[in-house]
């Protein structure tokens, strides 16, 4: 039987983990936008070889500290931004869950 303290672990980390996922899209959009270039297509890729990402690279900041912060291909360095603008937006989730409440919404399905 799962306890409250398990529930809400589980749950934070839920939410953590989609924040880092939107974290992971502004820092896409901040890349494409102005360059004209769709969000949708072509999947995301290392700029400098071309190499189609794969999910380790696309996990976001792991995928950066797996890698090391270079592409597994070419070996070109990636931008810190990317990993912190991921890891700003999970502090940020974090940070606003006392004053917003874990469960507001939450549960809603």
């Amino acid at each position: 039987m799962l306890l409250l303290a398990d529930i809400t672990f589980l749950l934070t980390a839920y939410i953590v983990f989609v924040a880092l996922i939107v974290g992971s899209f502004i820092n896409l959009a901040a890349d494409r936008v102005p360059r004209s270039e769709s969000l949708i297509a072509p999947r995301s890729h290392c700029r400098a070889c071309g190499r189609t990402l794969n999910l380790v690279d696309l996990l976001p900041v792991v995928g950066y500290l797996l890698r090391r912060g270079r592409c597994a291909t070419c070996n070109t360095p990636i931008g810190v931004s990317a990993p912190a603008i991921e890891g700003v937006s999970g502090f940020l989730m974090v940070a606003s869950m006392p004053s917003l409440g874990l469960w507001q919404g939450a549960l809603v399905v």
